[in-house]
């Protein structure tokens, strides 16, 4: 075969360049699969799901071990990476699950706006609208107009005493270092943050901040609370390593790698994350039952994890067990105020 024939037999792969046999499916190179250039419709689909979430066999065979203590993270470092999804990937992929989902179920039952911040927001608006009226009131007593009718005036005049013209309407209280500052209610609502610390001469870089972001928070909570939301999964991810260390250390005869702490703490809350997205979906007049089995579930699931992973006594499981969760509620405290502060701060 001549070297014109032989070329004539191969076909270069647009993504890498580099030379295929004129029958392959895919470059051995790259991996991409051979193509043309255009592709229809569903392939252009399929591209997408598998490159976003590589929705393939690996997340069936994850899902089935993830629900069985430990089964995953021990098929994991068997040596079977690419049978499953990667521990983090998996931890990011269910936790952008359960925070969306939280977050659209929240919104569409009007628990955000009910719990976070209350009526705040409408008692704001109500005032601003009181001021504007009696704003209004003034204007009018204020022109140069007789009045034919005496009524009219003592109509205004009513007005103004039953609207509270006379009471302190600066009622908006900031107190933040120990020096009450007083905020008309039209102000916080008409003038920007910066605006307002000129006008009301807050004094400090971080008293000015604090100052505005309170004001934003009170004016608008669920915007406030949507920030928070986004922001937990990845304070959590930061969590982790400090997870898998404490782990360590209750485990630190056994001689066991680092990483082995790590991954198993990425599978326990990608498993907590699916059941809590689960119980989300439940309907909201039936979910008060489910609450109390879901949580009871993620923590036997946790100790029985431990148990079969770490192969000790139950007795002494417990006890780690117990020294774990006492450690992990205070840096989910931790954790939870750092992401307050900074979702304050920031949004």
């Amino acid at each position: 075969m001549t070297e014109n024939q032989e070329n004539t037999n191969q076909s270069e792969c647009l993504n890498c360049q580099e030379l295929l046999p004129a029958s392959a499916t895919f470059c051995s190179n790259c991996g991409q699969k051979a193509t043309t250039g255009l592709i229809s419709l569903k392939a252009f689909i399929q591209n997408f799901l598998d490159n976003v979430f590589n929705l393939d066999s690996r997340i069936v065979q994850t899902l089935k071990w993830l629900f069985i203590p430990a089964k995953l993270t021990q098929e994991y470092f068997k040596g079977r990476h690419k049978t499953y999804y990667h521990p983090i990937r998996l931890y990011l992929v269910m936790s952008i699950i359960f925070f969306a989902t939280m977050n659209f179920i929240a919104d569409a039952e009007n628990v955000v706006s009910d719990t976070i911040g209350g009526d705040i927001e409408e008692d704001i608006v109500e005032e601003v609208h009181r001021e504007k009226f009696l704003e209004e009131i003034d204007t009018l007593t204020k022109k140069k107009i007789s009045f034919q009718n005496p009524a009219a005036k003592a109509v205004l005049d009513s007005l103004k005493i039953a609207l509270g013209k006379d009471v302190n309407r600066d009622s908006f209280v900031v107190d933040l270092t120990g020096e009450r500052k007083m905020y008309a209610y039209k102000d916080i609502v008409n003038l920007n943050g910066q605006e307002l610390v000129e006008k009301y001469e807050v004094e400090g870089f971080w008293s000015q901040i604090l100052t505005k972001q309170i004001i934003h928070f009170t004016l608008d909570p669920a915007s406030f609370a949507r920030q928070l939301i986004h922001n937990i999964p990845l304070m959590l991810l930061a969590m982790m390593p400090f997870l898998a260390l404490f782990m360590k250390l209750l485990y630190v005869r056994q001689k066991r790698f680092y990483v082995e702490h790590l991954v198993l703490n990425f599978h326990h809350h990608s498993f907590a994350f699916l059941l809590l997205t689960l119980l989300f979906l439940v309907p909201v007049g039936y979910r008060v039952y489910f609450i109390l089995p879901v949580v009871a579930t993620i923590f036997i699931f946790l100790y029985l994890t431990m148990k079969r992973y770490y192969g000790q006594g139950y007795f002494k499981t417990f006890l780690k067990y117990l020294f774990f969760n006492i450690f992990y509620f205070f840096s989910f405290i931790a954790v939870l105020v750092i992401t307050f502060i900074i979702s304050l701060l920031l949004f």
